[in-house]
């Protein structure tokens, strides 16, 4: 799930698709579906003023490795992660969280919807002038 400061609501959730984890060379990717409540639009909205701009998550270690030189845990595998929460104070500052909105042409969707509109309009008339055309025939 995700979550604000690890609590309370659910603002997204990989169950219903409105939240994708994945890994990459740098670490843990998240993708989350803001526009579902007017919750999850009122914290898509703190994070592109900047007002909320890191991240965090909760999981358990599988594996991790001492690093003697830096003195620092450097984990290499998570067992189970438990969610990701936008955050005020992240424990780890390395973190960061931006909104973006999903990149579309002005007036895409209503293009599309006119296009599928026409196309159903088209079937239509076809199919008249097809019943037009038995309807000629056994005239004949």
């Amino acid at each position: 799930i995700m979550q604000f400061d690890h609590t309370g609501m659910v603002y997204a959730r990989t169950r219903n698709g409105s939240l994708t984890v994945s890994t990459d060379d740098h670490g843990l990717w998240v993708e989350a579906d803001l526009g579902l409540t007017e919750d999850s639009r009122k914290l898509y909205d703190a994070i592109s003023k900047g007002l909320i701009d890191r991240m965090s998550f909760c999981f358990t270690v599988r594996e991790d490795v001492w690093d003697k030189e830096t003195r620092t845990s450097i984990i290499m595998q998570i067992d189970k992660l438990y969610d990701v929460s936008a955050v005020s104070i992240p424990a780890n500052p390395g973190t960061d969280i931006a909104a973006e909105r999903k990149k579309r042409m002005d007036g895409a969707i209503q293009e599309e919807r006119a296009e599928r509109l026409a196309q159903e309009a088209l079937k239509r008339r076809i199919q008249r002038l097809k019943v037009r055309a038995k309807a000629i025939r056994a005239a004949e």
